[in-house]
């Protein structure tokens, strides 16, 4: 798998499809930097990987208040992302319950929009080709 990217900021990487799409990207030679709420399999990933390849930023999408000074920090400490990618999770569709689907809804939709108007302003800035992966 070859990208033009180098950097990946890979929200939801740390299980199912997240983290096997963060393991492939780093078989192909990319940074990941995987995001999460879970601090232990972020650190996981991190021993995992190595250092030179991973890194790890804890953030809980759903606190989409909360997106643009993640945004302001992800570029604080990591200035070479060029891409941004967020991982959707599958879930069970046995059983249906309304509080379920509604926070559903808020991390699977109203985060992404959150995240775009978060990151897209240090993207555009870059000079070189970047990536909005939802």
């Amino acid at each position: 798998m070859s990208f033009p990217y180098k950097h990946f900021l890979l929200i939801g990487a740390t299980s199912g499809i997240g983290k096997a799409m963060a393991d492939r990207l780093i078989e192909s030679g990319a940074k990941v930097t995987a995001v999460g709420r879970r601090q232990d399999r972020l650190d996981e990933f991190v021993r995992q990987h190595g250092e030179d390849k991973a890194s790890a930023m804890n953030f809980d999408i759903s606190k989409t208040e909360q997106a643009p000074q993640f945004a302001r920090d992800v570029f604080a400490k990591y200035p070479d992302i060029d891409c941004v990618q967020r991982q959707h999770n599958l879930t069970s569709q046995e059983t249906f319950k309304l509080d379920e689907f509604l926070n559903e809804v808020h991390v699977d939709f109203t985060s992404l929009v959150a995240l775009a108007h978060a990151f897209l302003p240090y993207l555009k800035a870059k000079t070189e080709p970047v990536g909005f992966i939802l």
